[in-house]
């Protein structure tokens, strides 16, 4: 399994959200960083792998609902794949003490 942590510390807009999530998950030189492109995307990542999204309550109000919908379909595509794809939410301070990083 392949687990990608996410550290919403060092997102301060959503373009910032999108260059992080793009180097991520893999997605191609050419995306769009609009919700269409997101979707199509996302739809390619296959195989068994968890996106730990940590410090989400750290984003600035105004980005954190703009980036709301891009979480909702991680959720989405974490059930259209029956789990292999899966998303954890964390609201941490200190992201470095995670348990279940080995």
């Amino acid at each position: 399994m392949t687990v990608v942590d996410v550290n919403f510390h060092i997102i301060e807009s959503v373009p910032d959200f999108h260059e992080v999530i793009s180097s991520a998950l893999g997605f191609p030189d050419c995306y769009g960083q609009d919700e269409e492109s997101f979707f199509n995307c996302l739809m390619k990542v296959t195989g068994n792998i968890t996106v730990n999204i940590l410090n989400y309550n750290s984003v600035d109000r105004t980005v954190f609902y703009d980036i709301a919908v891009y979480i909702l379909m991680m959720f989405e595509h974490q059930e259209r794949t029956k789990h292999t794809f899966n998303v954890r939410l964390y609201f941490l301070e200190n992201s470095l003490d995670v348990p279940f990083r080995t």
